[in-house]
């Protein structure tokens, strides 16, 4: 099973030296949304983790753990 790596979210947005509302203006959501995608209370669209892996420069496959059954 693979869930969204929230922990490389919040270090790849600290990396670009991006705030929530930046990443949210930059996304068309608001910052406290942002904020929800990092702590894992709303589940990440896959559209919204298309804009963040360009938005973040990073390979989508780099956003996704794999958790082993």
């Amino acid at each position: 099973m693979t869930h969204v790596n929230l922990a490389l979210l919040r270090r790849l947005r600290y990396a670009k030296r991006l705030s929530r509302k930046a990443v949210g203006e930059a996304l068309g959501k608001d910052p406290i949304t942002i904020w929800r995608y990092e702590k894992g209370r709303t589940p990440i669209k896959a559209d919204v983790l298309f804009q963040l892996a360009e938005l973040y420069e990073a390979p989508l496959a780099d956003l996704y753990t794999r958790e082993e059954m």
